[in-house]
């Protein structure tokens, strides 16, 4: 049985090689480089079907970086390659403060500038539809964010650790989020779904149109928030994860209006 096994694996193992070897230089064909002769930074690209393409990566990015409309003929209109590297060569930046977003981009992928730890400034254009898990995660300098428009879809973690962020603003003519006090919140209010890490103020009194508190709104929210008080005409549910973290939370007051209190809500509140 050992013999007949030896002899028909390598007949199994075949057509397997060969599809891997295939998609490996189909994956390597498909990316392609552009110098930009001002910059002087090489951007790294992927051709879409419908003859746009998408920035995955890039070498020698830093200070101010203005990314391209097109390249070549190709407009660009997406950024990041959809895993946790950033655009800027990497898991992590030491060296890009401001970035300005052509009009072309209508996708931000997961990741695109995570980690880049000296980013302070994101202009973002009116024509961006999505924002991608951890988009800006850990961006520490990161101050305050402008939502546009456009955008209908923000992923719950594109600002987990930006731990300087002070206001997440959204443009007043959106359609799915709206902001208040520099509060991210679902358009008709009811859904508290971020709050920024670096918010000064120790205590937050949640609204009483508030009837959610979303999944990580308030995770790693800094030792500055000492206590939160959820009114009885507030919130009927806290998601998973809401407090994770938060440091300096000493109180929290819980209303009559509260029907769940999900999974690890107060996960590592350890001064609570």
């Amino acid at each position: 049985m050992q013999t007949v096994l030896k002899k028909k694996l390598p007949i199994i193992l075949v057509p397997v090689l060969l599809i891997l070897i295939v998609l490996f230089f189909e994956t390597i064909a498909s990316a392609e480089t552009y110098l930009d002769p001002v910059s002087g930074i090489r951007w790294v690209y992927t051709i879409n079907d419908d003859d746009t393409c998408t920035i995955t990566s890039s070498s020698y990015a830093s200070g101010v970086v203005v990314i391209p409309e097109k390249i070549g003929s190709y407009k660009v209109t997406a950024l990041g390659a959809g895993g946790m590297n950033n655009i800027f060569g990497g898991n992590s930046n030491n060296t890009v403060t401001s970035v300005t977003i052509p009009n072309s981009v209508i996708a931000i992928n997961d990741g695109a500038f995570r980690s880049s730890k000296m980013l302070e400034s994101v202009n973002i254009p009116d024509s961006i539809i999505s924002i991608g898990p951890q988009v800006f995660c850990d961006c520490t300098s990161l101050t305050n964010v402008t939502i546009p428009s456009s955008v209908i879809s923000i992923d719950v973690s594109a600002f987990f650790g930006c731990s300087s962020l002070t206001a997440i603003n959204v443009n007043y003519e959106n359609e799915n989020y709206t902001s208040v006090d520099g509060i991210l919140f679902n358009k008709d209010k009811t859904v508290l779904l971020r709050y920024p890490h670096a918010k000064a103020g120790s205590e937050y009194i949640v609204p009483d149109y508030v009837n959610s508190i979303g999944s990580n709104a308030f995770q790693d929210c800094g030792t500055q928030l000492n206590s939160i008080v959820i009114p009885d005409t507030a919130a009927g549910t806290i998601g998973e994860y809401a407090f994770d973290g938060c440091l300096g939370l000493e109180s929290v007051t819980i209303g009559n209006s509260i029907t769940l209190i999900d999974t690890r809500a107060f996960w590592e509140c350890t001064n609570l």
